[in-house]
């Protein structure tokens, strides 16, 4: 749908775009900004490095190619901590957790 639909809406002229983007966002409940970027971006060639051009494909899903660093166990108590501590951003939970960790497990939070 994304192609044929991205196809006419980059012919098209002002009027017929917004008739075409209304009735997208209608057919798919996707935001307006979202909608309007995939019927943009669809096609369109990217020059990466010399010689080197990348055609855009909303269709294509890559895949993940890299093995997961933490399994469940450790995501679990990650987001366990995180709560605990209201939600702290990254950064800062990367440099307080040694610490955190130490405390949580003395008063029995975590195992």
């Amino acid at each position: 749908m994304v192609r044929v639909t991205a196809a006419l809406y980059q012919r098209a002229g002002k009027k017929e775009r917004k008739a075409i983007l209304d009735e997208f966002i209608k057919a798919t409940n996707y935001n307006r900004k979202y909608a309007l970027w995939l019927l943009n971006m669809h096609g369109k060639r990217v020059h990466v490095a010399n010689g080197l051009t990348l055609v855009g494909d909303i269709g294509k899903q890559t895949r993940r190619t890299a093995k997961r660093i933490y399994d469940l166990k450790v995501v679990e108590a990650l987001k366990r901590i995180r709560a605990i501590l209201d939600w702290i951003c990254g950064k800062r939970l990367a440099a307080i957790l040694p610490e955190v960790v130490a405390v949580l497990e003395r008063k029995g939070e975590i195992h």
